[in-house]
């Protein structure tokens, strides 16, 4: 599935763009489901293995990060530089892409985290780029 909606002002070429970055992030680290948001919580680009609501998604990314951010700040930690979810059936990796946006991907537990921090820090760059030239 690609994006909801194209970025604002945004046209095909990064809307392809921001497909091509998601798909090899999902096939290098075997995620369920990655989804690209803005910190008010909406959809810029999602691809999902698995049946999931592009939207909640997207919202959840952004609360999540929101919410880490306010920690972050409030204990003087400095900037976020992921945020790792370990749940009962699997894990939930947040990156910021760029300081409008949060990539955030859903892993099998059994994945190899490692690789998708790696695999997700780069991916959160890549859509860093391409947002900051609309």
């Amino acid at each position: 599935m690609i994006a909801e909606s194209a970025p604002p002002g945004g046209g095909k070429d990064v809307v392809k763009a921001l497909d091509l970055v998601l798909g090899r992030a999902m096939r290098d680290t075997n995620a369920q489901a990655i989804v690209a948001a803005r910190l008010d919580g909406l959809s810029i680009a999602a691809r999902f293995a698995s049946r999931m609501d592009p939207k909640v998604a997207a919202a959840v990314a952004a609360s999540i990060y929101g919410a880490a951010e306010v920690v972050s700040r409030e204990l003087a930690q400095g900037p976020i530089e992921q945020i790792t979810l370990t749940c009962a059936n699997g894990r939930v990796v947040a990156v910021g892409a760029g300081p409008e946006a949060v990539l955030f991907a859903v892993y099998p537990r059994e994945g190899a985290l490692g690789l998708a921090l790696l695999s997700l820090t780069r991916a959160g760059s890549q859509i860093a780029t391409l947002l900051e030239g609309l």
